[in-house]
């Protein structure tokens, strides 16, 4: 009975191995030819200057937000304080 669960889980193994590299997904692939790195460095890079550009304009949106926020409710908070 022990046996037989270990071949179930050596076949189940074996199966899922089959199907990784059908579908092309190798575990830790490091090719031999180092150019292969270039188009994912590149859309790495585009990615990066994309997050980039995202959190600054976040940022600068919420300032605007936090000027007007100020304006607006400037005179509630003078009132609270006096």
């Amino acid at each position: 009975m022990k046996f037989r669960f270990i071949e179930m889980v050596m076949d189940a193994i074996i199966v899922l191995k089959d199907v990784i590299q059908y579908m092309g997904m190798e575990f830790l692939y490091f090719p031999e030819d180092k150019t292969e790195y270039i188009p994912s460095v590149i859309i790495l890079i585009i990615f990066m200057i994309g997050a980039g550009l995202a959190m600054y304009f976040f940022i600068k949106h919420s300032k605007k937000e936090e000027k007007k926020t100020e304006d607006q409710y400037r005179d509630i908070i003078n009132k609270d304080t006096d």
